[in-house]
């Protein structure tokens, strides 16, 4: 029988679950627009996060000893497992770049478990606390590791990011400290509570969506450190265009190391008959290379770690580069006709923050 016994749930889940869908929108947009990993996870985690909180909103329609107030509940805690899934890989986006597939594989194993002990009690009151307190657990050790890496996030953004960053760590309070702790552990004692937890999860969410959709920097401020870019005539190893993100403390002449780097690949392709170096690991960094083998250019990417989206940005740029000053290259022209190359940088770098 459909009754509306708890308007306040009803009516604080439906927002909640329309403010999501609204952070999912923003986020699902930026993803599509620049492929960016991060994105695609915060997608995923806040679609499942928007399902919980619709779920949560539709099982009050229902009396609560009721079939389908109990199958609502089942849908609103399973949606939580992709939510957190999401969630652990935006976390090792945002810190490490790349996903452990080892922690990944555990935390898809204790979940999927879950899910199915979900399904087999989820009509006894008594047996269903248990698969309960497990995602609830899950859940707060997955938030409480969020809000410590957007508190980290702020502390190392340059002093541009600092705003929108301590927006972030805002956020990251209510949907994952705030959110958690009201709803599953102090939630039944008001109403007024289990309505306001609601909100502290949708508007924190939207907040993330937002900030994350517009400054994209903060996703890639933890997993590496972006030093300088060189382009260089690969003929006569004359730097062609410098650009400096993270300003080391001592700097080292352009000309010099773009002849350096010039003579070390032809050595190791003559020697080694191997095709063009890509990238050099040393103790405490890397250059990543992209050649371009019908124009004499190279652009020299000096970061601490290697990346995917590193190695796609300068590829990108050295094929842009190559098509709004291929006409200069050879003329032996003043090297001032490529400082239009930054705005090259803003198009394929525009997730590196830049430091002063």
């Amino acid at each position: 029988m459909l009754l509306e016994i708890d308007p306040m749930r009803v009516s604080f889940g439906g927002l909640s679950a329309a403010l999501q869908l609204a952070g999912f929108v923003f986020i699902l947009r930026n993803f599509l627009k620049k492929k960016y990993r991060s994105s695609m996870y915060m997608a995923i985690a806040w679609f499942g996060f928007m399902l919980e909180a619709a779920f949560y909103a539709i099982k009050y329609l229902f009396e609560k000893t009721s079939d389908m107030h109990l199958f609502f509940n089942l849908l609103e805690n399973l949606s939580l497992i992709p939510g957190f899934l999401g969630m652990l890989a935006l976390i090792d986006s945002v810190s490490r770049d790349t996903i452990d597939p080892r922690k990944f594989s555990i935390a898809m194993l204790v979940l999927g478990a879950d899910a199915m002990l979900f399904i087999v009690t989820f009509k006894s009151t008594e047996l269903v606390v248990a698969p309960i307190l497990v995602v609830v657990t899950f859940g707060l050790a997955v938030g409480i590791a969020w809000f410590y890496f957007c508190i980290v996030i702020y502390r190392n953004v340059p002093r541009s990011l600092k705003h929108p960053a301590l927006i972030n760590v805002i956020g990251a309070f209510f949907v994952s400290i705030m959110y958690i702790v009201a709803n599953k552990y102090i939630g039944g004692l008001s109403k007024v509570i289990q309505s306001i937890d609601r909100m502290f999860q949708a508007v924190g969410a939207l907040m993330h969506a937002i900030i994350f959709a517009k400054h994209d920097q903060l996703c890639y401020t933890l997993p590496f450190k972006t030093q300088r870019l060189v382009v260089f005539n690969t003929k006569s190893g004359i730097s062609l265009f410098t650009f400096t993100w993270h300003r080391p403390d001592r700097l080292i002449d352009e000309d010099l190391f773009s002849s350096m780097f010039q003579g070390m690949s032809l050595l190791v392709n003559e020697s080694v008959n191997k095709g063009h170096v890509q990238e050099i690991k040393m103790e405490k960094g890397v250059l990543l290379l992209s050649t371009e083998f019908k124009h004499p250019v190279a652009s020299v990417l000096v970061a601490s770690k290697s990346s995917r989206v590193l190695r796609e940005g300068l590829a990108a740029f050295t094929r842009q580069f190559i098509e709004a000053f291929g006409q200069y290259i050879d003329k032996n022209k003043s090297t001032d006709v490529f400082n239009d190359a930054k705005k090259l940088v803003g198009s394929c770098f525009g997730f590196i923050p830049v430091f002063d």
